[in-house]
Order: structure tokens, then sequence, then C-alpha cells
């Protein structure tokens, strides 16, 4: 499934049919340079995973890049729990926005993160982004470095009250050295396919953990169309222009609200 065509993109990029006037402006703006020092700038995005070919080809360098990755069934809980749906869906989205994370930004300068290891010594690991951006992507350092009791005070870690997707001890499979459990949902009813997307999700999610998943010839999952057809609408596979259409969209207001 292609979630975003980039030929078509660059295309119309070339042939000035996107009206970018405003966003070229505030990347201009934005890689200006400041007593002869880059000024560092970020962007942060989900979408970022699929449409980033498109910025690097208007973009005046090369971006580094840091990958943060998080447990898919982790993910989709919470897009459940906030009315986004069903959960099979969340876990086909997560392989695919993951897989164009990686493909995508192959050859840039790479930071990667996980999120259960950030939550757990989130100091230590800003401490490593930071010297990792500096040393081997050649990003500016910041000017001041915060301490371990501002980091740790600063990403504060709640308790997660009554969740909805709980895991079991129940072993379903063992990826490698890496087990995946059996999960349970209030009120739920497995769909024919989801078991089968939670472990290709989560054999993924393993193989991101030992770095395998970042290799050049690493083997992608491959996601049937029967199951893609159960999951998406017909339209949504024939159509694709739809979600180029939406996400052209949403780029243009954003610039031209922030011009």
């Amino acid at each position: 499934m292609e979630l975003y065509n980039t030929t078509i993109t660059l295309e119309q990029l070339n042939n000035d049919s996107l009206p970018i006037v405003a966003g070229i402006l505030s990347l201009e703006a934005l890689t200006e340079k400041s007593e002869n020092r880059p000024i560092p700038w970020l962007m942060n995005d989900p979408q970022l995973c699929i449409t980033l070919k498109s910025w690097l080809s208007i973009l005046h360098t090369q971006p580094a890049t840091v990958f943060l990755y998080r447990n898919p069934l982790e993910v989709s809980r919470v897009l459940v729990e906030k009315g986004d749906g069903p959960i099979e869906k969340n876990l086909l989205l997560w392989i695919q926005y993951n897989k164009s994370a990686i493909l995508n930004s192959k050859g840039l300068c790479r930071v990667i993160v996980e999120e259960d290891v950030f939550n757990e010594n989130p100091f230590d690991e800003s401490e490593r982004i930071v010297h990792e951006l500096s040393q081997n992507c050649g990003v500016t350092e910041p000017p001041k470095k915060a301490s371990r009791e501002f980091a740790n005070n600063f990403f504060v870690q709640t308790e997660d009250h009554g969740k909805s997707i709980v895991l079991t001890d129940d072993i379903l499979q063992t990826h490698k050295d890496c087990k995946i459990y059996r999960y349970e949902i209030v009120d739920h009813v497995e769909s024919s396919y989801e078991k089968e997307l939670y472990i290709e999700a989560m054999r993924l999610y393993c193989d991101l953990k030992s770095g395998e998943a970042l290799s050049n010839d690493y083997e992608w999952p491959q996601i049937s169309e029967d199951i893609l057809r159960s999951i998406f609408k017909e339209n949504d596979l024939n159509d694709r222009k739809n979600t180029e259409k939406y996400l052209q969209k949403n780029y243009v207001r954003d610039c031209r609200d922030k011009s």
C-alpha cells in the first residue's frame, strides 16, 4: 500500500502547480546564519515519515534526523482511546509509517531513539542525542546544557489508569530473542487479521530494537492485498490522490498560517 506518492508531488513542485511560496520564504528565513553559525531548527510531524523525500527536494542542506520509535501496541492503545480505530488499522499504519521513515531517511545522518529507553532515563538519552547530533551530524550544540533535575522533571511520566489494552503473560511467539505477548481488550472482538498484523508489527518492533531493521538488506513485512482491502475501503486503495491532496492541503495551509 502506498500512503503517499513522492514522484507526483515532486512533479507538481517542478511545474509550480503547488502554491508553496510562503513555505519557501519560511525555509529561507530558517536557514539564515547568525554570526556565521547556522541556527538549528526542528520539524516534528509524524507525516514526515512518508513525506520526507518531498521536503528534501526544497531544503538547502541535508537535515539530520532523530527517529523515535514506539511500541506498536502502545501507539494503537492511545489511538483507540482517542476514538481512532480499529486496532488492526492502527497496527497496519504503524508498520507503514515506520517502514517509510527508515527507507526515506536512508543516507541521512540519523539518531535512533527508543521511547521506552528515553522515558526510563531522559537526561542520559537527551545527552546522547545532543552528542550524536553535534559530533556525527554537524548540528550546532545548544549554548546551555540542561541539568539532570530539569530533564527528569520535564519528562515526568504520568500514571496511566484504566488502560484499554493490557498485556498478559502468555507468549504468542518468540522472534529471535524477543518475546511477543498476547494482549487483552475489554469488550473487544478480535478481527480476522488483527493477530497477524500485531505479530508482524511486533516483529518489526523487535528488529528496530536490535538494529536489524536498519540494515540495507532487511526484509520488510509483506502485507497481502486481502488484508489491505479488508481494512481500508476500496476507494482508499484505488484513489491514492485523496491522501496526497489531504497532505498537500494541510502543508500549504500551515505555510500560509505562518507567513
